[in-house]
């Protein structure tokens, strides 16, 4: 056999390793080096499921330190690939008491696609965000939707700001509602008249007689 069969005749097999070669195999047998991926730009995705819908999204912008889904993915286990959750429709993360809106309204933040499938007008997607960047403890992603949010409760109801502002633990907001609640002339709804907004455990704003009162304790 001439040394040109020979050649022809010899596979090399290559592992991802710098083309290390391993051994030999049958004729025209050649595996070559993989290519390396990227250390930011590869998504691994993750399948959750909200009410009766599932989401399939790139994992990465939920392995955020500090909150409840960094210690999920991380906890270590036995589980194959096949049964492990949010591989899969049939295998989703549940989450549990998680409005559906509010869900797509925080994916919308978190993949700023053009052409988001959230319908809802701006503040009520802003809101959604907020309310599970609260929950779930997205700090950047909570103070982006305070930073955004503010100029449009600027032109709401102060007492619908101050119970936006209490709900969601947000100082500022409470301060400037407090400040604007103090100057006001016009009229409140009754509804508003109605019921006390408590400012912290021991304080309550009462409106009567067109002032307001504050009772300690």
């Amino acid at each position: 056999m001439s040394e040109g069969e020979e050649l022809l005749n010899l596979g090399t097999i290559y592992l991802e390793s710098d083309s290390e070669v391993v051994g030999e195999a049958g004729p025209s047998t050649v595996v070559t080096a993989l290519p390396r991926r990227d250390d930011f730009y590869y998504f691994e995705s993750v399948v959750f499921q909200v009410g009766n819908c599932t989401f399939k999204v790139p994992k990465n912008g939920f392995q955020i330190p500090g909150t409840i889904f960094e210690a999920m993915f991380s906890l270590p286990g036995e589980q194959t690939e096949s049964n492990i959750e949010g591989t899969s429709d049939e295998n989703p993360i549940f989450l549990s008491g998680v409005d559906e809106n509010n869900f797509r309204a925080f994916l919308s933040v978190l993949y700023p696609f053009n052409g988001s499938a959230y319908t809802q007008d701006e503040y009520s997607r802003l809101v959604g965000a907020l309310d599970l960047a609260t929950m779930w403890e997205f700090k950047t992603t909570r103070q982006d939707m305070i930073t955004s949010l503010s100029p449009i409760i600027e032109r709401m109801n102060v007492v619908e700001v101050i119970l936006l502002a209490k709900k969601y633990r947000v100082p500022e907001w409470l301060r400037s509602s407090y400040s604007k609640l103090a100057q006001q002339t016009t009229v409140l709804e009754m509804d508003a008249l109605l019921h006390p907004f408590t400012l912290d455990n021991t304080t309550t704003v009462f409106l009567t007689g067109g002032q307001i009162c504050l009772l300690i304790g």
